[in-house]
């Protein structure tokens, strides 16, 4: 019964991801967009998920060097795309190193979140955010659809801006671009 339970709960998740996915590729705008401070946003983010990796035994920092970044938004769009990439990180972070965020404003708002990852040889930045992209292929997490990255991609393309990643050593880097 536990497994079934398990497996249940991961078609769940999947369904709802293929739902939103599909809903955001067959947007050509952001719907409901208002003018909001996307650092704001972002620091709000980062409070949350500080309490949240601490229970977990990981260390969450942030450097901001932009102070705010008044943008035209969807705000539930831009909370999912910020929550997915730190639930990656929280899910595949390696507990001896911190996850950081930092944020400059160079004309361009450009947020990176960087962590160590525990097995680096089986990743593939260039792929990772594409549909069903799973860094471990023999994995089969409940808790992963393989498409979290994938609907980061596409919100941040519908709000006008990019998101790619870098791997250096053990260091994964996913780097967003706004503006």
């Amino acid at each position: 019964m536990e497994v079934v339970e398990r497996r249940l709960e991961g078609l769940n998740v999947l369904i709802d991801e293929l739902f939103e996915y599909t809903k955001l590729n067959a947007a050509d705008k952001v719907p409901d967009m208002e003018r909001r401070d996307v650092m704001e946003l972002l620091r709000h983010i980062l409070y949350e998920n500080k309490i949240l990796m601490e229970a977990e035994g990981l260390t969450l920092s942030w450097e901001l060097e932009a102070r705010a970044y008044p943008a035209d938004i969807n705000t539930g769009q831009m909370i999912r795309a910020f929550q997915n990439l730190l639930d990656n990180a929280r899910r595949y972070a390696d507990p001896s190193a911190p996850v950081t965020v930092t944020a400059q404003d160079r004309g361009r708002l450009h947020i990176c979140i960087s962590n160590r990852v525990a097995d680096a040889r089986s990743l593939e930045p260039d792929q990772m955010f594409e549909r069903f992209y799973r860094g471990d292929k023999a994995r089969s997490d409940a808790r992963s659809s393989g498409l979290g990255l994938a609907i980061v991609k596409r919100i941040l393309e519908l709000h006008g801006g990019e998101v790619n990643a870098s791997l250096e050593g053990e260091e994964l880097s996913v780097h967003l671009f706004l503006g």
